[in-house]
């Protein structure tokens, strides 16, 4: 059962990993130069922006095969049907973070209004984050961006749902139960 929860908690720890060197990433930027170290830099001379899904799995995924009591063979089936999941839950939950920075005038990007979103970033969050910022945007401009945004929710979410099917179509009652708990499976 501990170990069970344990796959909860590093799936959590991984989302607030990600999302703080997301949100960080700019600060860093900025401090860069002030401490002798080169624009771009952390110290200890990673590279910023280092830290990525494919990292974060390097810690995470075996220690789900370990949870999940599977052998190499199994894990070999099993290991990218479960980052799948992986990637797409992180997707879900971090499309809104940060996406209240609108209601502080626009100081949740550098630059404030107009400021360039994340590359990564979905063109349905940038464009609701840019309608938002511009004072002058009309009722039916919003809801024709709030619409897009909800579209890119649903597809993203109905893209989640068909991954945990497929999932779950080889995986053991014991190992579904056991991402179940740990919030990877519904």
């Amino acid at each position: 059962m501990l170990k069970m929860a344990r796959i909860g908690i590093l799936a959590a720890l991984a989302a607030l990993i990600l999302a703080f060197g997301l949100t960080n990433a700019e600060a860093q930027r900025g401090q860069a130069g002030q401490n002798g170290q080169a624009p771009g830099q952390r110290q200890g001379g990673m590279q910023r922006g280092a830290f990525t899904p494919d990292r974060m799995w390097e810690f995470t995924g075996p220690r789900i095969k370990e949870n999940l009591g599977v052998s190499d063979d199994e894990w070999s089936v099993i290991e990218p049907l479960v980052k799948d999941v992986s990637t797409k839950q992180m997707a879900t939950r971090m499309r809104g973070m940060g996406g209240m920075g609108g209601m502080r005038g626009g100081a949740r990007r550098p630059g404030g209004p107009g400021a360039e979103a994340d590359d990564n970033t979905p063109k349905e969050i940038k464009e609701l984050r840019d309608v938002l910022d511009n004072e002058n945007a009309t009722s039916a401009e919003i809801k024709t961006k709030l619409a897009a945004y909800r579209a890119l929710v649903k597809k993203q979410q109905d893209e989640l749902k068909a991954a945990q099917e497929k999932l779950v179509k080889v995986l053991t009652p014991r190992q579904e139960a056991a991402l179940v708990l740990s919030g990877m499976l519904e």
